[in-house]
């Protein structure tokens, strides 16, 4: 007999050690003929619903106890390679596009989501705005600020024209470059990485 539960809830047991590091919550479950790994983002109680009504004990059930994690916040400068991080990482990574909040409550609902998600990911990649920078700063959250070095303006604009950003997005870039880039090097209650010509945010995260 199996406990009905979503597929998506069922991981192999030969990644428990690996999942518990990078999610932190699990339940090894080993009933029913056959050994499951079930994330435990239901909740205990509701998993112990699950295999009541399954006809099943919780109680010979082992339980890996909850281990809570924090995000890494890394606000990021455009063309960094947030996409291609988010794309090829192992790590369970958050992009938060700042562009699909609703600017009426911006940027509190962006914080507001940053500090929902903040113990269900290794990473969220944030925005660079000022605004996003200051309301974290207001709301205690440490973050790593990632942009280019000063001289690096025509190689970032280059890889905008590659990568076929809208005309007006390179032309504010390009008129806001030496503002921008020397706002993000005095901004405080961050850690700072300047990135180098050919660096992007794959080459200074470790996986």
């Amino acid at each position: 007999m199996k406990i009905q539960v979503n597929r998506r809830d069922f991981i192999s047991l030969d990644n428990i050690a690996r999942l518990e590091e990078r999610r932190g919550r699990l339940l090894v479950f080993k009933k029913f003929g056959y050994p499951h790994a079930i994330i435990a983002s239901c909740g205990i109680v509701e998993f112990k619903m699950r295999i009541a009504n399954a006809g099943g004990s919780f109680s010979n059930i082992p339980i890996i106890k909850e281990k809570k994690i924090k995000a890494q916040l890394i606000s990021a400068f455009p063309g960094t390679g947030k996409t291609y991080f988010f794309n090829n990482t192992n790590k369970i990574v958050l992009d938060s596009d700042s562009s699909k909040f609703d600017k009426k409550e911006f940027p509190q609902n962006y914080i507001n989501y940053i500090k929902s998600n903040i113990n269900k990911a290794d990473i969220i990649l944030i925005s660079s705005h000022k605004e996003v920078r200051d309301a974290l700063v207001v709301n205690n959250l440490y973050f790593t600020l990632v942009y280019p070095d000063k001289k690096l303006k025509e190689d970032y604009v280059l890889r905008y024209v590659n990568r076929k950003s809208p005309e007006a997005f390179i032309s504010l870039i390009k008129n806001n470059w030496n503002l921008w880039i020397d706002e993000l090097k005095d901004q405080k209650n961050c850690n700072h990485v300047i990135l180098k010509s050919n660096q992007y945010i794959s080459d200074i995260i470790k996986e």
